[in-house]
């Protein structure tokens, strides 16, 4: 009965999970024990108030929890029950309505018993948990036994503990991170959160060497309709670039401004760039920094979009009909923003 306190991650364990944890690991012959009568355990724990009104059951002493540790047969196989109730008590998979001990330290839990990798494919719970503590379990855990997903959470969690992102933020930059490292289930999971994320991104490029960026058009031609392009300065020699200016300059990648498509045979002469008078009129607006981008509202000067990252920005521009395409010296990617904003006061 004392063994989930004696295992017990932070500071303790709520006494409602306490009692599913301890049925789970003392089996069903004391369950109903458990259940009802807390007489037995009651001189070796105390219980805890937390700021939200919770109460936290944990071990009288730190040595009551050494001299029970001592004596399991086998910690791994207490921790997979552990995992397993703390998995079973998230209500319909939603790790948004998870008890905080669970969403925060099922990860601790399940590497103790092996089975972190086979945690780390639901994108709620990247979300959701506490970043640095989740963190702290992938570290720990073989690198060579992590999926995908999980390789991309330990790459973007740096950013998500410096800033100490909310879950709304902890979505959107996991959103774009899956489709840099090529996981667009992922991403589109992330969507299907229910998370009013701030914008969608289209795609991503890996294209090194990237310094400045900017949003034009082809013109419609015939009966093809004009086409929006991301143009890119890039180092002269990047494959499918268009040269311009003295060898050994720089080049141009002409590329999809809503697709994954390049352009390589587009020359510059053929892009028209949006007027001041339709950037002016348009209902968003940016602003740059060295680690950071804001999209704003004309209308209120509201904040609508927030990027940050973890490297400078290299370029970037936003096209009147409010999709934002940033370079960093990893490569480039665009994002529509998904924001409603009101009509700008005439």
């Amino acid at each position: 009965m004392l063994t989930p306190l004696a295992l017990a991650e932070g500071a303790g364990v709520p006494v409602g999970l306490w009692r599913r944890l301890a049925a789970a690991v003392a089996g069903p012959d004391l369950a109903e024990a458990i259940g009802n009568d807390m007489t037995l355990v009651a001189p070796f724990v105390e219980p805890v108030e937390e700021e939200d009104g919770r109460t936290l059951l944990r071990l009288l002493h730190p040595a009551i929890g050494d001299e029970i540790r001592a004596g399991l047969a086998g910690v791994r196989a207490a921790q997979s029950q552990i995992a397993v109730a703390l998995l079973e008590a998230v209500p319909n998979q939603d790790w948004s309505r998870a008890d905080p001990y669970v969403r925060d330290h099922i990860a601790g839990h399940t590497l103790e018993a092996g089975l972190l990798p086979q945690l780390l494919t639901d994108p709620g719970l990247f979300v959701h948990a506490d970043p640095v503590r989740l963190r702290a379990a992938i570290e720990a855990a073989p690198t060579e036994g992590l999926g995908a997903a999980a390789l991309t959470y330990l790459r973007t969690a740096p950013l998500l503990t410096r800033t100490e992102a909310p879950a709304q933020l902890r979505a959107a930059l996991l959103e774009t991170a899956f489709v840099e490292d090529g996981l667009p289930e992922y991403a589109a999971a992330v969507h299907r959160l229910g998370i009013d994320l701030p914008w969608q991104t289209l795609w991503s490029l890996p294209v090194p060497g990237i310094h400045a960026v900017t949003i034009g058009s082809i013109p419609a031609s015939g009966d093809e309709p004009a086409v929006p392009v991301a143009a890119l300065a890039v180092p002269e020699g990047t494959p499918d670039a268009y040269p311009i200016g003295a060898r050994g300059g720089s080049a141009l990648l002409v590329h999809s401004l809503v697709q994954r498509t390049p352009l390589g045979d587009t020359s510059p002469e053929r892009i028209l760039r949006p007027s001041e008078e339709e950037r002016a009129s348009a209902p968003l607006a940016l602003s740059v920094g060295g680690d950071y981008l804001r999209v704003w509202s004309r209308a209120d000067e509201e904040v609508v979009a927030a990027l940050i990252s973890d490297v400078p920005f290299t370029g970037a521009d936003l096209s009147p009909d409010g999709i934002l395409l940033v370079a960093t010296e990893r490569g480039a990617k665009a994002l529509r923003i998904l924001a409603q904003t009101p009509p700008i006061a005439s």
